[in-house]
């Protein structure tokens, strides 16, 4: 427990070097939860035509059939996304996973314990964040119809400094708990004995795995807004710094894994 983590260039080095011999199996999982949209998306675009943008001067309503293929499309893509994460997680940290599609079916085998785990994280973290979050929207109520008198400043930014103290509980846990569902994708463990994994492994190495995850997410804000008003670089560059993310945290777990 006395090592220390690496930094934060070695460990993106790192996240170049487990992503990019695995680079195409890892855009085509990436890219697999889009198929039933792109697939649904002229069906609709057809029916639309046949019917006619407009029925009786009124917008055209979509019939029930329609409304329930477009339900099953969102779960369909909902569920591949999930089987998509848990693949390419398994892709960049299991050596013995070899190609996309032995990814895929890993990601397969994986998809509902890597949901169960995540909801369950996603739970922890809103009731852990939920005092910050309601007194937040109560402040924007309040002072949005009670002006705020220039000697009252001090008071504001007290008032507008509980919410922010409030949710530190929840990004607390929410580190702890980050390694959580990558544990399950390359693991057999699921739900709290995932959390308890990771909980372990950040334990004694709270402050830079918090530092290293916050500078990540700092550049990663960075060069998509460096890229937001380049056509085809401003859909491109999103997709491909996701991927790398993923191996970001692949390696910040193995390099927990090891101290």
């Amino acid at each position: 427990m006395g090592s220390t983590l690496p930094s934060f260039g070695s460990l993106v080095r790192t996240a170049w070097d487990l992503s990019r011999p695995r680079l195409r199996g890892l855009i085509v999982l990436a890219v697999l939860p889009l198929v039933p949209l792109f697939l649904f998306f002229p069906v609709q675009s057809l029916t639309v035509l046949q019917r006619g943008v407009l029925v009786g001067g009124e917008p055209s309503v979509p019939t029930s059939w329609f409304q329930t293929l477009g339900i099953v499309v969102l779960i369909a893509a909902f569920a591949l996304n999930k089987i998509s994460a848990a693949g390419m997680f398994a892709y960049l940290a299991d050596p013995r996973i070899h190609g996309g599609r032995a990814a895929l079916r890993r990601g397969w085998q994986r998809w509902l314990p890597y949901l169960w785990t995540e909801l369950l994280l996603a739970v922890i973290v809103a009731v852990a964040m939920a005092p910050g979050l309601l007194l937040g929207w109560w402040l924007v109520s309040f002072f949005s119809v009670n002006a705020v008198n220039p000697e009252d400043l001090g008071l504001l930014f007290l008032a507008l400094l509980a919410p922010a103290v409030l949710l530190l509980p929840g990004v607390a846990i929410a580190v702890r708990y980050a390694f959580a569902p990558l544990a399950v994708a390359v693991g057999s463990t699921a739900g709290p004995a995932a959390l308890s994994l990771s909980s372990k492994m950040v334990q004694g190495h709270f402050w830079p795995v918090l530092g290293r995850l916050l500078l990540w997410i700092l550049v990663q804000i960075i060069v998509v807004r460096m890229v937001s008003p380049l056509p085809i670089l401003n859909w491109f560059v999103p997709y491909a710094i996701s991927i790398l993310g993923l191996a970001y945290l692949v390696a910040l777990y193995q390099a927990l894994r090891k101290v």
